[in-house]
């Protein structure tokens, strides 16, 4: 157990400059002042209705990208099924700005 623990431990410490420089970039939406902030409610909407329903998809999404690889190899669009169905969804939950862009 204490093994497993080190090693999650390591595996996030690991990630984590990844994870901060890709969420840094705009991915379309508007910066800083460009933009409105959004309304309280749906940020809340938000939080504890979309950002779930998205995790679910980027979870199937990746699921069905692991099943349709041999397929997408076979006709060469690997990169537009994950694209598709990993990439999207997470870009979706994890980029957006909360409140925005559902």
């Amino acid at each position: 157990m204490k093994k497993q623990l080190i090693g999650l431990i390591v595996l996030v410490l690991f990630f984590c400059p990844a994870f901060t420089l890709y969420a840094q970039t705009d991915m379309g939406y508007p910066v800083g002042s460009e933009r409105e902030p959004a309304s309280g409610e749906a940020m809340v909407a938000d939080v504890l209705i979309v950002r779930p329903i998205s995790f679910v998809a980027l979870v199937l999404g990746t699921g069905i990208a692991i099943v349709a690889t041999p397929f997408a190899l076979a006709s060469g669009t690997t990169r537009d099924v994950y694209g598709r169905l990993v990439e999207d969804p997470f870009d979706h939950m994890v980029l957006r700005p909360l409140g925005e862009g559902w």
